[in-house]
């Protein structure tokens, strides 16, 4: 499963929401938690912003809609944190 901290508004209250995707996205999930990547999402009036932060210098942000495309959101989220800052390691 895939964790998020999601803040809600107004308040900005905090809760941890989960998605199912597929095993490869989960197995770069699982790399980017290994190395300290927190998943943080906020659903402010139906327009989602996901991040996924080590750093302020290392971040990677994917806005969109609350539809059915959400959970290509996610992997365009995941995959894209995966590239930047997982791959251009192992290439080293």
């Amino acid at each position: 499963m895939i964790n998020f901290t999601q803040f809600l508004f107004p308040d900005g209250r905090r809760e941890i929401i989960s998605i199912e995707r597929p095993e490869e996205i989960q197995d770069k999930y699982d790399d980017l938690v290994s190395q300290g990547f927190k998943f943080e999402i906020e659903n402010n009036h139906g327009q989602i912003w996901a991040t996924c932060r080590r750093s302020e210098d290392e971040t990677v942000d994917e806005i969109g809609f609350n539809n059915f495309k959400v959970p290509d959101l996610i992997d365009n989220l995941i995959s894209r944190s995966w590239e930047l800052y997982i791959w251009k390691e192992i290439q080293r």
